[in-house]
C-alpha cells in the first residue's frame, strides 16, 4: 500500500475516533476498543498516529457506534410528497468520510488506479473515496465537454418521464492499464452502473470493483447477476416510491 493512502486512512479513522468521543468517555472507550485510554487520548489529541494495521482493528471495534448504516438511516427524511429525499445524503460530509473509510477497507488491496462516477450526485462520494485511495477521478457527463475531441458515450433510456439520456466520457480518462472502481450515490436499475462498466470494458480497462452508496429496490440485482467484480452497497432500501430509474 502507498504511504499516502495508508496515512489518510489512519487520519480518517481518528476522525472517527473524535466523533465518538463526543459521545463516550475515555472509559467506555477503552472498553470498546481494547486500547488503553492513555493512547486512546493521545491519539485523540494528534499526538501520534495508530498504525495502519491498528487504524483497522481500531475501525472495526468502533463500527457498531459508528455504523454507517445507522448515519445513513438518520439522515433519511420525507420530502411533502411522502418521498425520501435521497439528494441531500449525497452531500452529507460525515457520511461521505465514513462510506470513503469503507471503500478503503474493501478496495485498497485491489490496485485501484482511477474511481469512475456519473456526473451530477455520485460526484462528491467519487472524490471522498478517490482522495482516500490517492488516485484521480473520472467523471461521465450528459454533455460534451467542449476541450475534448474524443468521447466513449453510453446510452439508456428513463421510463418515467421518458427520455434518453447520453453519457459522454473523454476517452483520455480512463487507459488500457488502469483499475477502475466505479462509484454511484444511488442506485434502482442499475442502469447508470452499467452504461459505466460498458465503457470502461471500451477503453480495454479492468474494473476493480463497484462501491454504491444506497440501493433501491431490487431491480438493480439484475444488473450484477453475472459481474464477477467485488460490490459494496453500503445501505439497502426495500421500497421506494419514484417516478425515475436510475
Amino acid at each position: 500500500m502507498r504511504k499516502m493512502e495508508s496515512i489518510q486512512f489512519r487520519i480518517s479513522v481518528v476522525d472517527c475516533l473524535k466523533r465518538l468521543k463526543t459521545i463516550y468517555s475515555y472509559s467506555k472507550l477503552e472498553e470498546i476498543t481494547g486500547i488503553p485510554k492513555t493512547l486512546l487520548c493521545r491519539y485523540i489529541k494528534g499526538d501520534v498516529l495508530p498504525s495502519e494495521k491498528s487504524a483497522r482493528e481500531l475501525l472495526r471495534s468502533l463500527r457498531k457506534y459508528d455504523d454507517i448504516g445507522v448515519l445513513i438511516k438518520s439522515r433519511l427524511r420525507l420530502n411533502e410528497d411522502g418521498l425520501f429525499d435521497l439528494s441531500s445524503i449525497a452531500y452529507d460530509i460525515s457520511i461521505l468520510r465514513r462510506a470513503a473509510q469503507e471503500a478503503f477497507i474493501k478496495f485498497s488491496d485491489k490496485g485501484v488506479t482511477k474511481v469512475l462516477t456519473a456526473a451530477i450526485d455520485g460526484i462528491p462520494l467519487a472524490t471522498s473515496i478517490a482522495t482516500m485511495l490517492n488516485v484521480p477521478i473520472a467523471v461521465a457527463k450528459t454533455h460534451k465537454d467542449p476541450s475534448t475531441n474524443s468521447f466513449i458515450e453510453e446510452s439508456y433510456v428513463l421510463i418515467s418521464p421518458t427520455m434518453r439520456i447520453t453519457l459522454y466520457l473523454p476517452r483520455r480518462l480512463i487507459r488500457r492499464e488502469d483499475r477502475v472502481l466505479i462509484v454511484d450515490d444511488v442506485i434502482r436499475t442499475g442502469r447508470t452502473v452499467s452504461k459505466l462498466i460498458r465503457m470502461v470494458d471500451k477503453c480495454r480497462a479492468s474494473i476493480a470493483g463497484v462501491f454504491v452508496l444506497i440501493a433501491v429496490g431490487r431491480a438493480w440485482k439484475e444488473a450484477f447477476s453475472s459481474f464477477e467484480s467485488p460490490v459494496l452497497i453500503l445501505y439497502e432500501i426495500e421500497y421506494y416510491h419514484c417516478n425515475s430509474a436510475i
